[in-house]
């Protein structure tokens, strides 16, 4: 049986209102704050953060419970956004296509594959050519196949270019920081 007295959680707030830290003490026994800074009762019990959020941010007390303020100016949330959003759009357009069944790679060495079998195939001089799908099987290519490949192959990248830029819109069009992290990558 445990005879401990239960403990206490207090918030360590500094001069600016941010919390500096959290102190659990037990029951009757006081908290020892720095100098400039105060102590304010959380609960009876011991009281955690909450999740840190995955941007720059101060934990704060509010109204008596603890949350993060988010430090950054809107300028920097739009930026940090639209760089996510650049990754996700290259993970898109480097990431694989489909067409007629099959997988293909989107890589640059692979678009470059295909620009060239394109071009061979519009002269008229491409034969029949094994190709490796991005599951590592081969796919026979005919003359006739790279047009329509290609074309898909470009509506994959104008896919993905036009989906970075309506995300991009939505985030320079933002007013405020909690507007900028609402846009997110559609898989």
């Amino acid at each position: 049986m445990n005879n401990q007295a239960p403990e206490r959680s207090f918030a360590i707030v500094d001069g600016d209102g941010f919390v500096i830290g959290i102190q659990h003490v037990d029951e009757g026994a006081e908290p020892d704050p720095p100098a400039g800074a105060q102590a304010h009762l959380l609960g009876a019990f011991p009281v955690a953060p909450p999740e840190r959020p995955n941007f720059p941010a101060r934990l704060v007390l509010v109204d008596g419970s603890l949350e993060w303020e988010d430090s950054r100016t809107l300028a920097e949330a739009k930026v940090n956004r639209i760089a996510l959003m650049r990754d996700a759009r290259d993970a898109k357009l480097f990431g694989g296509f489909e067409w007629d069944g099959s997988t293909f790679d989107s890589d640059m060495r692979a678009q470059s594959t295909l620009l060239g079998m394109f071009t061979t195939a519009a002269l008229a001089t491409l034969p029949d050519t094994p190709f490796r799908l991005a599951d590592n099987s081969w796919r026979v290519l005919t003359a006739a196949d790279m047009p329509v490949l290609w074309s898909a192959l470009q509506a994959h990248i104008g896919g993905a270019f036009s989906q970075f830029a309506a995300r991009e819109y939505a985030i320079n069009s933002a007013s405020t920081n909690l507007e900028v992290d609402t846009v997110v990558w559609d898989a």
